[in-house]
């Protein structure tokens, strides 16, 4: 039975490096990022090695961004079994002029 995986912020360090780690392993892997312009050296390794590696665009800010892509992956695989939640972004200034829902 095929796993699958999505990890988010996978465009460099931990979340590059875990997308190609799953798929080493036979997860599904989608690497998802913002910006897919940096998606190349991903989308090159998955090639190459032959890995299932899928890169997909989600944006941790932007809540359809977010449904589209989820929606997507369970269309075309009917289920997710591991998410890694690697993206983050920066929130600059004092804490104090921050409101949080």
């Amino acid at each position: 039975m095929t796993r699958v995986a999505i990890v988010t912020g996978s465009s460099s360090g931990i979340g590059y490096e875990t997308s190609l780690l799953l798929a080493r392993n036979r997860f599904t892997t989608y690497a998802t990022m913002r910006n897919l312009n940096k998606s190349e050296g991903l989308s090159e390794i998955a090639s190459k090695e032959k890995i299932p590696l899928k890169v997909a665009h989600l944006d941790v800010n932007n809540d359809s961004s977010v449904d589209n892509a989820i929606d997507s992956i369970i269309k075309e695989n009917g289920k997710i079994d591991l998410l890694v939640n690697n993206a983050g972004y920066d929130l600059f200034g004092s804490l104090s002029i921050w409101l949080f829902q």
